[in-house]
Formats: C-alpha cells, sequence, structure tokens
C-alpha cells in the first residue's frame, strides 16, 4: 500500500507541475503585473494556490494567450 500511495502522489505532483495552467501562471502573472503596473493579481508569483479562482483563470487564460500567439508568430515566420 505504502508505494502505491507514493506512485499516485508522485503522479500527482508530476501532472500539476507539467499543466497548462503552471504555464499559464508563469507567462501570465508577469504580463498582468506588468499591464496593471503591478497591482493585479494580489497574489505573488509563487501564490498561485492561495489566489481566487477567478483571479487564476485570468492570469493562466492571458498566459495561454501569449504563448498561443508567440507560436503561432515563430510558425508563420
Amino acid at each position: 500500500m505504502g508505494l502505491l500511495l507514493w506512485l499516485a502522489r508522485a503522479l500527482w505532483w508530476l501532472a500539476d507541475t507539467s499543466t497548462l495552467s503552471s504555464a499559464g501562471w508563469t507567462i501570465g502573472w508577469p504580463a498582468c503585473r506588468l499591464l496593471t503596473l503591478g497591482r493585479f493579481p494580489g497574489a505573488g508569483f509563487a501564490g498561485r494556490r492561495s489566489a481566487s479562482i477567478l483571479d487564476c483563470v485570468v492570469v493562466e487564460l492571458v498566459g495561454l494567450v501569449i504563448l498561443g500567439t508567440a507560436i503561432w508568430w515563430f510558425c508563420a515566420r
């Protein structure tokens, strides 16, 4: 049972760190801070888990739009 629990926790960690929400937050947080002159989001860069759901959705969507636009731009060249 201990091995299965360890495996489940490892898979959970892998899924959490490799999801698009992590990429969205990592890219979107500095973009939102820059656009709002440091006012949004209220949570710190490492505070994704303490941010409200609405803040997370907005920041992650901004980040994913930036990522998608960058991919499109590089592929279109």
